[in-house]
């Protein structure tokens, strides 16, 4: 998935896109391994007679920060499963379950240089908008949200270039605004700060 929405109109203006992403990127658990294990390995880490990396004689440990106060638990049930498959595939997992303000005060608003987690089971409440451009520019760099995290946030020139042109509707025909979108897309997905796995609607 990516950034837009399914039901609004610049879904479907993207639709073609949208398609070829979506194949793209689509779940592969053992593309998944081969690409882990080339990383790891060209960092120094080993896979243990254990089943898990190692790095430096220690297995290589993950922090989970998995939201546990929805009404219907889906984010606690989806961190589960995604951490469920890190194990599968070497990665020692460490679930810290925590509701939105424990989650918020952990991921967003410290240092992320302080190593206090890896990975988050975040959520947004997204706007009624069909014209989605600027969500590029909201979820991939620092242009816009308050929070510490995304002052971090070191977006290639090209993406924060064209994130800007779509923040701003700087375009001379729609033809232009859905290359640039095409572009700005498959590279928010190459930087990939976040991952969009589900959508629900109130």
């Amino acid at each position: 998935m990516t950034v837009l929405t399914p039901g609004r109109f610049d879904y479907e203006f993207m639709g073609d896109t949208l398609a070829e992403l979506e194949e793209r990127y689509s779940y592969n658990k053992e593309a998944a391994r081969e690409v882990i294990t080339h990383e790891m390995e060209a960092q120094g880490a080993a896979l243990g007679d254990d089943g898990f990396w190692h790095y430096n004689g220690e297995p290589v440990k993950l922090l989970f920060v998995i939201r546990n106060d929805d009404p219907d638990q889906a984010r606690l049930h989806l961190g589960n499963y995604i951490a469920d498959e890190l194990e599968s595939i070497g990665f020692k997992v460490q679930r810290i379950y925590e509701d939105s303000y424990g989650a918020m005060a952990l991921c967003f608003e410290r240092d992320p240089w302080e190593g206090g987690w890896h990975l988050c089971t975040a959520g947004w409440a997204g706007r009624d908008m069909s014209f989605m451009g600027l969500r590029i520019a909201e979820y991939y760099t620092s242009f816009s949200r308050p929070e510490v995290l995304f002052s971090f946030y070191e977006p290639p020139d090209e993406l924060l270039g064209l994130a800007l042109m779509l923040a701003y509707n700087d375009f001379r025909s729609p033809e232009e605004r859905r290359d640039v979108f095409a572009r700005a897309l498959e590279l928010s997905l190459e930087d990939s700060v976040r991952i969009w796995l589900v959508v629900k609607y109130q």
